[in-house]
């Protein structure tokens, strides 16, 4: 199976239809707007997701445009699946699944002296060895993936080198760390048929600039695909660490730590993963430690949001419960000091797409070391500011943002001294509280921001009011919820006093001098006692 020439790729048409094409059809039935490709279709939204960055990634290296002149012409008059079958024929050799030669994101060197892993450990939701030892499997129990056909086995293997967690000594982590945080630009145009999957990927293509190297304009693709490099052993050694210099710089959308070889077997049976017939499955795969190590190479990955620590920079990842609104400022704004966000997000304010509604799709891995906690995935809104107006709306909106977390911490500290006494240090796990408070408080937050985008657009720059708004707002939803779980337990164990005056220091704090700083806000002086007379 060939991942460029052959059809597995599961799509719907904007009729409905389900269609499996080969990555050239993108693009099939878009002229004259007769039935596009609209998404993605695939049985696990990992896959989606997978597909969305093999995809982009695939047309950066085989069909990049030129310039902005260009980019902006292919948005509106996309290519034909002929012209993107020439472009990506190019690369066939380096996606051939099985085979004799370069199979596709696997070491050959590999044989059948390697340990064996059954395919399940490709997917990372699947319990470990010592999950399974230890018999604590009640959620995801072992062998619920035992067999999978030769199109999931791909998009499986992609997804697995993309995401890849820390696997114990030897099994490396992908290029930016375990489960790491994607961020995609869509936008939605008037007409709704224009909303083709091609726009999305094309929203999140480069001009070719970006990824030469001295100039050069011919791509080596043994330094961009590394697994069809006859040299890749070099690199692939116990304390090497793999930099932009040893590949090339768009091997950045081709992760490889792990070294895999897939073991297919020519069988009749129904893959486990899309419940398809299929005559060719595969059960398991050969492994062996110590892929390319990308740990500290130095590489940005345009997808991704980064955050400075020390002298690197670090891509975010998904924390436990999800990818809230207070992420929104790194993720579509971030151009700081300490945070960047992702340059395919930077590259997009420079670029302007007639009646545009433009959102960010943002999703990935919740981690905990080797152990996935949960799949996120969320659309945020993006606001295109005007240059002559963003730097007053940055500091407004990191003025808001900082007050919300202010009183989600002042929330976490009530809750807590309302359930425990001083004298107890007990170390409970309070993340429900944060995230319950930023999803009461999400849809305000958006609606507040674009209000604000506009009233700065119109010249005012006096926003007390919209703040004062908020920071009321903020305290009542923080009250709501300290009356939710302060007194949720049995009656004989609730200390009444120590509630009331949690209650009482959490509307002080809140509606304080601290948060009112924090906004900018006027802070009211204190009346002063009337002498007696």
């Amino acid at each position: 199976m060939n991942l460029i020439k052959d059809v597995w790729i599961p799509t719907l048409r904007f009729s409905g239809k389900s269609a499996e094409i080969s990555p050239f059809e993108i693009t099939s039935q878009i002229e004259n707007d007769s039935d596009p490709i609209v998404s993605l279709n695939s049985p696990r939204p990992d896959f989606n997701g997978a597909l969305l960055q093999f995809l982009t990634g695939l047309l950066q290296v085989v069909f990049p445009p030129e310039n902005e002149i260009e980019w902006e012409d292919l948005f509106v008059n996309p290519p034909s699946p002929e012209i993107l079958k020439e472009a990506m024929t190019k690369a066939e050799s380096a996606f051939e699944l099985f085979g004799d030669g370069s199979r596709f994101m696997q070491d050959t060197n590999l044989n059948e002296e390697d340990t064996i892993f059954d395919i399940s450990a490709l997917f990372i939701e699947s319990p470990g060895e010592n999950t399974i030892k230890l018999k604590k499997d009640f959620f995801i129990k072992r062998n619920s993936i035992s067999r999978i056909c030769e199109k999931c086995a791909g998009i499986g293997l992609f997804s697995f080198q993309t995401n890849s967690p820390s696997g114990g000594q030897g099994h490396l982590t992908s290029i930016r760390g375990g489960g790491p945080l994607t961020t995609f630009v869509t936008s939605k145009l008037k007409n709704p048929k224009k909303n083709s999957l091609w726009s999305i990927l094309w929203l999140n293509v480069l001009p070719k600039s970006y990824f030469q190297v001295n100039g050069h304009k011919k791509i080596p693709f043994q330094s961009v695909f590394p697994w069809t490099n006859p040299k890749i052993e070099d690199l692939q050694s116990k304390g090497k660490t793999t930099t932009p210099q040893d590949l090339h710089p768009l091997s950045v959308y081709w992760s490889y730590p792990r070294r895999i070889l897939l073991r297919k077997e020519t069988e009749n049976g129904v893959c486990d993963v899309c419940n398809r017939s299929s005559s060719v499955l595969v059960r398991s795969y050969h492994t062996r430690t110590y892929g390319l190590s990308y740990s500290e190479g130095g590489w940005i990955h345009p997808f991704s949001p980064y955050y400075k620590s020390k002298e690197s920079w670090l891509p975010y990842h998904p924390q436990p419960g999800g990818i809230l609104y207070h992420y929104w400022q790194t993720i579509t704004l971030g151009k700081d000091q300490e945070n960047q966000a992702a340059l395919v997000i930077r590259r997009f304010l420079n670029r302007k797409i007639p009646g545009e509604q433009t959102s960010i799709l943002t999703f990935g891995y919740d981690m905990d070391n080797m152990k996935a906690r949960c799949w996120y995935e969320s659309e945020i809104p993006f606001f295109n500011v005007p240059p002559d107006t963003i730097e007053k709306f940055e500091e407004q909106i990191s003025q808001i943002l900082n007050a919300s977390a202010e009183v989600k911490k002042n929330l976490r500290q009530a809750v807590r001294n309302a359930w425990l006494d001083k004298k107890n240090d007990s170390k409970g796990d309070l993340t429900f509280l944060d995230v319950s408070f930023l999803k009461v408080t999400e849809s305000p937050f958006y609606d507040l921001i674009r209000i604000v985008k506009e009233t700065l657009i119109s010249g005012i720059t006096d926003l007390s009011t919209l703040k004062e708004t908020w920071l009321n707002l903020l305290n009542e939803s923080a009250l709501k919820l300290f009356d939710q779980y302060a007194d949720s337990g049995n009656f004989e164990f609730e200390n009444i006093e120590r509630i009331v005056n949690a209650r009482r220091h959490l509307k002080t704090f809140n509606l304080g001098s601290k948060t009112r700083t924090t906004l900018g806000l006027i802070i009211p002086e204190k009346k002063s006692k009337r002498s007696k007379k």
